[in-house]
């Protein structure tokens, strides 16, 4: 999927876009939390939001079935973002 394609996809379905991913962003706890390989399959990384939400950035729409699955490993509820 393009990077326009998919924030387009975030902007109709209301969730945030990050274009450039920056370690602000990382929360080591979060990581640690996600099992590797799981993650690097599914493309998934979770993050800390400016306002200390936790998010898990997807590659897009397609992906949000890993949504319940990472939130349950976390230990936490994750909002879905999309990032490229």
């Amino acid at each position: 999927m393009k990077t326009d394609d998919i924030r387009a996809e975030a902007e109709a379905l209301g969730v945030a876009y990050y274009g450039e991913i920056g370690p602000e962003l990382f929360d080591p706890a979060l990581i640690a939390a996600l099992p590797v390989n799981w993650a690097r399959e599914h493309a998934v990384l979770p993050v800390r939001a400016a306002d200390g939400t936790a998010e898990l950035l997807l590659p897009g729409p397609g992906s949000l079935p890993a949504l319940q699955h990472a939130a349950l490993a976390a230990g936490c509820d994750l909002r879905p973002a999309f990032a490229p």
